[in-house]
């Protein structure tokens, strides 16, 4: 059973986090840290501890990491990137 998924159409750092934006599907109420995959284009390229969310509402979400990230605001807005937790 898919936790979450997140269509990720944005991505920034902020000090030591790497914060995912964009929209976003759950089957429970409230998103607590967990292991997602990292999909590039229906490829999964990594794993990822990813915390709660910094920000959320109608329209917009954000979850963040602390770990290193191997993508860039210009891979994402140029591919199909999802995170999935399972």
């Amino acid at each position: 059973m898919t936790v979450f998924k997140m269509h990720v159409t944005d991505l920034f750092v902020i000090g030591e986090k790497t914060v995912f934006s964009g929209e976003f599907e759950s089957t429970t109420d409230v998103v607590k840290p967990t292991t997602a995959k990292l999909l590039v284009n229906g490829q999964e390229t990594q794993r990822l501890e990813v915390q709660g969310p910094v920000h959320a509402n109608m329209e917009h979400f954000d979850l963040w990491t602390t770990e290193e990230v191997d993508l860039d605001h210009d891979l994402v807005t140029s591919s199909e990137v999802w995170l999935v937790a399972e």
